[in-house]
């Protein structure tokens, strides 16, 4: 725990965690603007569909930045030479890895919070006034296209789903980070991954007819919030890429624990010289 702490307020003591917050907010503030400003104040979407996208928007923008931070974080220790004070130290080396990852998802939780929050505040107060009741718009149903669920139920099964989402993308940028040897390099592929992973799963269907086994490249991990929260996507990810529920879950854990153990293994064998 002592070590889990102390790495939180590593990160919180640096000055790019809170630009990172203020720029969330910013283009939240834009898009919230422009959204306004384009629809003259009058949203088109119902006050509960407007919370799901805006729920969608705020932990997919939370999910980048902290993707970032948690790469940022590993790759410095090794090219700034900092990890042989923390290897130094009588803390073993899986120790010292699982307290990263705990603080990385944690930083999606605070981040996708503090998004989530500071979007519904000016939704509600300052674009979009008198239109959200906070008090009854989470017992409220959205339309078929999302199950005819209640706003509470859908957003308790997306965050879930996301949480599946965000644990295997630590887990893929832990693997780019402890195999890749320079920070820069380290960033070019994360963001290379976050940002192009679905342009990956389409092209992947170029081949799918004659190698089907393809539908289970891990880019495909990330349909897995959509399947679970919107029937016109659940159809296409049935029809399409020919993967059900049970598919991508276990495609998630199975690529999470394969990515964790070479990444512990390739972090336990790596070699750092103690001046």
């Amino acid at each position: 725990m002592k070590l889990l702490i102390n790495e939180f307020i590593k990160d919180y003591k640096k000055k790019t965690t809170w630009v990172y917050m203020i720029l969330i907010i910013a283009m939240l503030a834009f898009y919230n603007f422009a959204r306004t400003y384009n629809l003259e104040g009058t949203p088109e979407s119902s006050a509960q569909t407007l919370i799901a996208e805006s729920l969608s928007v705020t932990t997919g923008i939370a999910y980048i930045f902290i993707l970032i931070m948690f790469a940022n974080n590993l790759s410095q220790e090794y090219s700034k030479g900092t990890i042989k004070f923390l290897y130094s130290k009588p803390k073993s080396r899986t120790a010292i890895l699982t307290a990263k990852i705990i603080l990385a998802f944690f930083n999606f939780v605070v981040f996708g919070f503090i998004s989530f929050a500071s979007d519904i505040f000016m939704k509600k107060y300052i674009f979009y006034k008198n239109y959200i009741n906070l008090h009854t718009v989470f017992g409220e149903r959205l339309g078929e296209e999302f199950y005819n669920r209640t706003l509470l139920e859908h957003s308790s099964i997306f965050l879930g789903s996301v949480a599946i989402v965000v644990i295997f993308m630590i887990s893929l940028v832990l693997l780019i980070c402890t195999v890749a040897k320079t920070q820069i390099l380290s960033l070019v592929i994360v963001m290379f991954m976050v940002l192009a992973g679905d342009l990956i799963s389409s092209l992947s269907l170029l081949v799918m007819g004659k190698f089907e086994y393809i539908k289970y490249l891990f880019t495909n991990i990330s349909k897995i919030p959509g399947y679970f929260t919107d029937k016109a996507f659940n159809a296409t990810t049935s029809e399409i890429f020919k993967l059900g529920s049970s598919d991508l879950l276990i495609m998630a854990l199975s690529w999470t624990v394969l990515f964790m153990i070479i990444s512990y293994v390739v972090n336990a064998r790596r070699d750092i010289t103690l001046d």
